[in-house]
């Protein structure tokens, strides 16, 4: 069975990933907060900039700029650094993820504004909140 290939592209990507079969990648606030912080060190780590993010309880959206063709190295860090704290917190082993993560490139300005707006909106679209002010793990660099 062959594999999708993964894009090496400097540029805009929408990249996004969720728990297997659907189920939660994100159990508690803790959760969320390491995922973030490890986010964090890897983006300076590899110079991306992110301009975007929600975490959702099964599955995230990440809008990032990368300079130096790191984006496979930025997500393989992130999502094995994630799936060990999770593995070791719950006690299990195996996949946390669906897959290794999906990347869509971005190409043009008017696409990344509706991505962005997508992004911060899809806690409210999905129920967990009535206001995206109460959502704490979305972050855009435009006005919420």
């Amino acid at each position: 069975m062959s594999t999708k290939r993964r894009l090496r592209t400097n540029g805009l990507h929408h990249i996004y990933n969720r728990g297997v079969i659907k189920s939660k990648i994100f159990k508690d606030p803790e959760d969320y907060v390491f995922f973030i912080y490890k986010m964090a060190s890897l983006k300076r780590k590899y110079r991306m900039v992110l301009h975007a993010y929600c975490l959702m309880p099964n599955h995230f959206h990440l809008l990032l700029k990368d300079f130096q063709q790191k984006t496979i190295k930025f997500m393989q860090s992130l999502q094995c650094a994630y799936a060990k704290y999770f593995n070791h917190k719950y006690k299990q082993s195996g996949h946390l993820f669906e897959g290794r993560y999906n990347n869509k490139p971005i190409k043009d300005e008017m696409y990344f504004h509706q991505l962005e707006n997508y992004i911060k909106n899809n806690p409210v679209k999905d129920g967990l909140v009535k206001d995206i002010k109460d959502w704490p793990y979305v972050y855009t660099n435009i006005p919420i």
